[in-house]
């Protein structure tokens, strides 16, 4: 994902948050092991990469509460229609 495209974030689940795109996409990021969602709920910040970009097993996001923690994987989350 490339970071110049992360509008906002919302902790949404124990150990994952969503991150909201420019493009009004949800991506729900999984966070490794022993994170917590919680301590994201002021925010993050990302170090820059060489390509730009924001990756699974790769790179760490950085609470302002001073945590840090590595993304496992991302889900593209897609709303479901409900039948009338």
């Amino acid at each position: 994902m490339a970071m110049r495209n992360i509008l906002g974030m919302q902790a949404v689940q124990r150990d994952s948050i969503d991150i909201i795109t420019r493009q009004k996409q949800r991506l729900r990021a999984q966070l490794n092991r022993g994170c917590r969602a919680l301590d994201f709920y002021a925010g993050f910040y990302m170090q820059g990469s060489k390509d730009g970009k924001l990756c699974e097993d790769r790179d760490e996001i950085h609470a302002r509460t001073g945590a840090k923690c590595e993304i496992d994987k991302f889900r593209l989350m897609v709303p479901v229609r409900e039948d009338d």
